[in-house]
């Protein structure tokens, strides 16, 4: 039954964080049928995860480049949450202790208007321009739990809450409108050696595409995006995995950088 598979696909995936288990997706006898019942898995996962007292600092988009997408079977994008908590200031210095595999991804990042007036009906790259206070380069902390990427499922990936262990988050700038935010150069820096390099576009054409899936998906679910919420959309630059004594740094035309020490 659909709720017997959420359940467990739910508590399968709890545990696995709990015993600190390498990454594998649900047993397929329980495995989420569709998209709908893999959103709500993710919703019990964090719950248990939470012990009951969830709070949602905000959402990210997952699984946004063509490759990935036909790795895991998906034609779309996928969406995380983004817990309370874990949101941290750059610079940050975090213990490798506190993951099991992590990686940094290079996103651009909004934080919402507080509070937020809602925009009606579907949105676009142009109406989010109305729900957004600031701007910043970000890192996305990944945990992927040393998974096989060869047998990956979309929808085991979103009920594990497509691996969202956190975010660093940049300067907050005000003055994000007079920025042509597609166009802007990020570079990623791993001990003080450049290792990437992308364009903000590379993401879903636009930052704001990436907001504006997230408001539309949201809508589908009955949920929506609320007043300080942080959303990040989309890596420019490839994965790279960290580990203790690892300092990276994303910088960002106009937008400044933000640094990550693993300890």
């Amino acid at each position: 039954m659909k709720t017997n598979r959420i359940e467990r696909t739910a508590k399968y995936f709890h545990v696995a964080h709990r015993e600190g288990k390498r990454y594998e997706g649900a047993p397929v006898e329980y495995r989420p049928k569709n998209l709908e019942e893999a959103y709500a898995a993710q919703d019990r996962f964090l719950e248990l995860s939470s012990s009951g007292s969830l709070s949602v600092a905000g959402y990210k988009i997952a699984v946004t480049s063509q490759v990935i997408q036909q790795l895991v079977g998906l034609a779309h994008p996928c969406l995380g949450t983004i817990r309370g908590g874990s949101v941290h200031a750059s610079p940050a210095r975090l213990a490798e202790s506190g993951f099991q595999h992590v990686a940094v991804e290079c996103e651009i990042a909004f934080t919402l208007k507080n509070p937020l007036v809602p925009v009606r009906g579907e949105q676009d790259r142009e109406s989010v321009r109305a729900l957004i206070e600031t701007c910043h380069p970000a890192f996305e902390l990944i945990e992927d739990r040393y998974a096989d990427y060869s047998t990956m499922d979309a929808l085991s990936l979103i009920a594990d809450n497509c691996w969202c262990g956190g975010v660093v988050l940049g300067p907050a700038v005000i003055d994000w409108q007079t920025l042509a935010l597609d166009q802007l150069t990020g570079t990623l820096e791993i001990n003080g050696k450049k290792v990437g390099e992308g364009v903000t576009r590379d993401a879903l054409g636009h930052p704001l595409e990436g907001l504006a899936w997230i408001a539309n998906t949201l809508a589908k679910q009955g949920k929506s995006l609320t007043g300080g919420m942080v959303v990040i959309t989309g890596s420019i630059i490839a994965t790279e995995f960290i580990s203790s004594g690892d300092s990276a740094v994303f910088s960002v035309d106009g937008l400044g950088h933000t640094a990550l020490n693993l300890f």
